[in-house]
């Protein structure tokens, strides 16, 4: 028996109390208690903060943010960044921050595609990119120089941007911090920033849309709020190529009160910082290992920098960072900024729940029909007599399509009436995605064999998923909920890891049924999420000793394992080009999980590095070495093949490796039992079956 090892940072879960809306986790106090914030709250790491707060501020200062504004522009992100001599706060923020009038206020530039040049815009909207903030109001409080929102997950706002597009927000934790010029005649303040992110309410173009905001606070009030939305990631090229900026100045009310579970908020969070991933620029891996002789620059090779939001590479426990330059400057979050998954979604969460059923529940589950588990097949002419599996539909081999192609065809989503894959991007509810869904004819004897890549497909997946879970604990259990308490939060992701649901809201409902997770996109997380994630793959479902998924499937949908190796993508792009033929040598699809041919690209190797894709270029490259290469971007360029020469040299990825047999006796005889150990032993892993 080989195993597959792989040190991984430690993670604390001392977990008391769940508080399910939000995931927020009741954590003994570990550390010593903060002054500042939250009564009794374990202190944040890095805290307190060591300036004087003697600043020399030359944008957003005092009187920009305590007097009426009206900014002509963004402004460089720098001003939103705490600074080298930040002080600790003086005053502690905890209550609600509602910002006022934000459907009549700001300004809105278009970048690309936004109002014309698209296709989708020219035939259907008068506007596709929403020129306002959404409503904004969110409970806060703070543990030291950390300004944490209540609730970190998605945050549904009831947003009236015009009939088709419309936000809602992710929030993530902020800081605050004093310099001693914030004092005049409005007050004597502290300063805030926080990162914001606006979501598309149905998410069709999958995007994130990042920015920032800043005010004043003191005990009872806050200044003026400024804000700005400068990046996105969302594909920069057509048909979907949509890019604004959004700024303003917003006056606000701040109403001071106790939040309901402010103490489990705070710690929580104190114990995210503490137990997260060591990151460092992307540029340390030079300095780090400068024998490796590694060139930077071709990890990102053909990306422009203005379609990079943020790419990095985990190696030997180290998130090594870098991205995060908006059109204004560098992004003062970087380590938390929020990015889509796009159809890497179909890998961590629709593949990786199979693997999480099967621990829980036994192999048999692999093998369970799709309409079994989803009713309204009953009476659907094209899949009651559907024999498809849940392992199928995993390997994109469900039997039911309308085109070979992608998507069936996506490029016909730009006609004014659109596909049956448009129907099913465009359905907001539950009942209505289900429906588009089903509208795909059965090919007999294709299931399980013929890969057709259909995100509507991993819906429906993730749909009988959630079923079998229901019949083993209940109607009101939840796929992505019961895989944020039992393996993501184990494997050390962040509150802001979050999912788009049917109907708009942020619960599940069961009568009638709402709620569902859009499952082949629309997750959000953070570069850290994805480092952590890659963790989880790398070491084949393990954390700390802990095996929080199946191995095995873990084990096949890496390929390594040469019982199940997945299915055949005999064809790739969008008009049918086979150049990745079977024939070739092509790619192979196993439990959500891409595996790219690397013949050639890396001198004596010739294995498939699996991969997580997105829409627009967002990759995730797996390699056999224990390293991991991430990048999401809207540029649609594909690292994989720079990256893997690179990442070579830093551990090789084909090193030889010996084996050595040994018998329990030195002479057999004849109808003897005996028992053979084989050892093999490697300077690094290799991903050939053993």
């Amino acid at each position: 028996m080989v195993t597959w090892s792989k040190t991984v940072q430690k993670f604390s879960f001392l977990l008391a109390i769940v508080v399910v809306t939000t995931f927020v986790q009741v954590i003994p106090h570990a550390f010593a208690s903060t002054t500042i914030g939250v009564p009794g709250a374990t202190t944040v790491p890095g805290d307190p903060l060591t300036g004087a707060g003697q600043v020399n501020r030359t944008l957003l200062g005092f009187a920009d943010l305590t007097t009426a504004q009206n900014p002509s522009t963004p402004i460089n992100e720098s001003a939103f960044t705490i600074p080298t001599d930040a002080a600790m706060p003086k005053f502690a923020f905890e209550g609600t921050l509602t910002l006022n009038s934000v459907l009549n206020s700001g300004s809105f530039q278009d970048q690309f595609g936004c109002t014309s040049g698209d296709q989708i815009v020219k035939f259907q909207f008068s506007s596709y990119c929403g020129q306002h903030l959404p409503p904004f109001i969110m409970d806060y409080v703070q543990d030291g120089s950390y300004l944490i929102p209540a609730n970190q997950s998605l945050v549904i706002t009831s947003d009236k941007q015009n009939s088709y597009l419309k936000y809602n927000l992710i929030l993530g934790t902020g800081r605050v911090w004093s310099e001693s010029s914030d004092s005049g005649s409005a007050g004597t303040f502290s300063r805030a920033s926080v990162p914001i992110t606006l979501v598309e309410v149905n998410g069709r173009s999958g995007c994130s849309r990042n920015g920032v905001m800043s005010f004043l606070y003191n005990a009872t009030s806050v200044s003026y709020v400024r804000y700005q939305i400068t990046h996105e990631t969302c594909s920069s090229t057509p048909p979907i190529a949509l890019g604004f900026d959004l700024w303003g100045q917003l006056s606000a009310t701040y109403t001071p009160h106790i939040v309901a579970n402010d103490l489990a908020i705070a710690n929580t969070e104190a114990n995210y910082i503490a137990n997260e991933m060591p990151m460092k620029p992307v540029s340390s891996l030079a300095t780090d290992y400068p024998a490796a002789n590694i060139d930077i620059s071709k990890l990102t090779y053909g990306v422009p920098n203005s379609a990079m939001t943020v790419w990095g590479v985990v190696y030997n426990g180290v998130n090594y960072i870098g991205g995060c330059q908006t059109r204004f400057g560098t992004y003062p979050f970087c380590s938390e900024i929020v990015v889509p998954s796009q159809s890497t979604a179909k890998s961590f969460f629709a593949g990786l729940s199979l693997a999480y059923l099967v621990k829980k529940y036994g192999e048999s589950v692999l093998n369970a029909k799709l309409s079994s588990y989803i009713p309204e097949m009953a009476n659907n002419s094209n899949w009651k007599n559907s024999p498809a599996t849940f392992r199928d539909v995993a390997n994109m081999a469900a039997g039911n399509y309308d085109s070979t192609l992608p998507e069936d065809n996506v490029n016909s989503d730009d006609s004014p009436t659109g596909s049956v894959m448009a129907q099913w991007f465009d359905a907001v509810s539950y009942s209505g995605k289900l429906q588009a869904s089903l509208n795909r004819p059965m090919h007999p004897g294709e299931a399980g064999t013929t890969f057709v890549y259909q995100s509507a497909a991993t819906f429906l997946l993730v749909q009988a998923e959630t079923a079998f879970l229901q019949s083993k604990l209940g109607p009101t259990a939840d796929l992505f909920n019961q895989m944020m308490m039992d393996v993501y939060l184990p494997a050390g992701v962040s509150l802001n890891f979050s999912t788009t649901r049917t109907d708009n809201v942020s619960t599940p409902g069961n009568n009638p049924i709402s709620g569902r997770p859009f499952s082949a996109w629309c997750i959000f997380l953070t570069p850290q999420d994805m480092a952590r994630i890659s963790e989880l793959y790398q070491n084949n479902g393990e954390v700390n000793g802990v095996q929080l998924v199946d191995r095995t499937q873990m084990l096949i949908s890496m390929q390594r394992s040469i019982s199940d190796t997945g299915v055949l993508t005999p064809t790739y792009d969008f008009t049918g080009n086979s150049y990745e033929s079977v024939s070739a040598g092509g790619r192979l699809y196993s439990r959500g999980v891409w595996a790219y041919p690397m013949g050639g690209i890396v001198s004596g190797c010739n294995f498939r590095t699996p991969m997580f894709l997105g829409h627009g270029g967002i990759n995730v490259d797996i390699f056999p070495n224990g390293i991991t290469t991430y990048d999401f971007e809207g540029a649609s360029v594909f690292m994989a093949n720079w990256a893997a020469i690179e990442i070579n040299k830093l551990s090789p990825m084909c090193a030889p490796s010996t084996t050595s047999v040994s018998s329990s006796y030195a002479t057999i005889g004849q109808g003897q039992s005996v028992t053979l150990t084989a050892t093999v032993s490697s300077s690094k892993r290799s991903w050939a079956p053993t």
